[in-house]
């Protein structure tokens, strides 16, 4: 049994997780893993499995969210990571994916349109972290949950083809609103109502 007040590996171990889970990389850092993860010029057997590509991505977006977010803020750095701490040592307002996109909604990040999207993607991302099967962006549930996303449907290919690929569909959306949200160009605080870039996002 362990000395009381003594860290035991196993503490340790779940400090060093924790640590790692929560460590904030630079938008620029961000980007890159945003790009690794999109390279479709990869063989089939090179290019990263769905389900690593759907988490990655998508925290990469929460991230650039909360970086968002605190632009509305008047606290200092340390008192904001607070309250986006999901170490589970104590429950905060924000640890949740889904809370920062209703609070962003709610400060005039992004609108409605944006929102629900987010909330489509953070649900591919909850079917690929929680489901007893091996999804793949072609599963039924995923695919046409991928065909919901309204922001491919605003561009097309160099071809001038549409973009009916579910990975490559979920790729535009997720990558439009990491950039939107990350746009240095943006007011701050940040505000749809003031964006240059908001239109890339806009539904029209």
């Amino acid at each position: 049994m362990a000395s009381r007040g003594r860290e035991t590996p196993r503490d340790k171990a779940i400090k060093n997780l924790n640590n790692v889970a929560r460590q904030r990389l630079p938008p620029d850092a961000l980007w890159a893993h945003q790009q690794v993860a999109s390279k479709t010029s990869l063989s089939p057997e090179e290019r990263m499995p769905d389900a690593s590509l759907c988490l990655t991505v998508c925290a990469g977006i929460e991230r650039v969210l909360e970086i968002a977010i605190s632009t509305h803020f008047v606290i200092s750095d340390e008192r904001a990571a607070l309250l986006f701490d999901d170490s589970g040592k104590e429950t905060s307002p924000l640890a949740l994916f889904a809370s920062k996109i209703k609070i962003a909604e709610a400060l005039g990040v992004y609108e409605r349109d944006q929102r629900e999207e987010l909330d489509l993607l953070r649900s591919i991302r909850n079917a690929f972290a929680h489901s007893a099967e091996l999804l793949t962006f072609r599963s039924p549930a995923v695919a046409d949950a991928c065909e919901s996303l309204y922001i491919p449907h605003l561009w097309f290919r160099v071809d001038d083809k549409p973009i009916d690929d579910p990975r490559e569909r979920f790729m535009i959306s997720a990558q439009l609103l990491f950039l939107y949200l990350e746009d240095p160009r943006g007011p701050h605080p940040k505000r749809s109502s003031s964006h240059p870039a908001f239109p890339l996002v806009q539904k029209r």
